[in-house]
């Protein structure tokens, strides 16, 4: 007897969970993105291979003050990709950016003046479903390497505000 009121309110709370998690608007989104093209230089082609993947996560422009941020995870690294908090347009559409990261051990830092990203719907709203994502980073945490990728992303509810 004991056993089912803990799993009635085990399913109770699971429902509480759900029924939280749609009443709050979504601010984050995770996918995959695909390499589809990159530079032929030596270290380029020596790094990222056509058809590698990664997760995706991508914040969007919250309110102004937030700088629009891409998060890649790949096999062996990840990196950041930030709208420039110096720029008066903070959004990853138009103006520069600013990578860190690390791939293969090798830590990294660049900032790129001119990067814009492909992301649709525009703008991304609470209630976007699908976000599609397409452009060619420049210096890929390499100087000369220039990434193009494309990314499909879904809402991830990341908790209440």
């Amino acid at each position: 007897m004991k056993l089912h009121s803990v799993s009635i309110s085990a399913i109770t709370l699971l429902g509480i969970a759900f029924a939280t998690s749609a009443a709050h608007a979504n601010s984050l989104w995770r996918g995959i993105g695909v390499i589809t093209a990159r530079s032929s230089t030596t270290n380029c082609i020596a790094e990222y291979d056509i058809g590698d993947n990664g997760i995706v996560e991508y914040r969007p422009l919250a309110g102004g003050a937030t700088d629009e941020t891409i998060i890649v995870m790949r096999e062996h690294g990840a990196l950041v990709i930030k709208s420039k908090s110096t720029d008066a347009d903070k959004t990853l559409r138009t103006g520069g950016v600013d990578i860190f990261g690390g791939e293969y051990a090798s830590a990294f830092v660049t900032s790129v003046a001119s990067q814009p990203i492909t992301i649709k719907p525009n703008p991304v709203t609470a209630s976007t479903v699908t976000i599609v994502m397409s452009g060619t980073i420049k210096d890929f945490g390499i100087i000369g390497c220039n990434v193009t990728f494309s990314a499909s992303l879904l809402p991830v509810f990341d908790g209440p505000k």
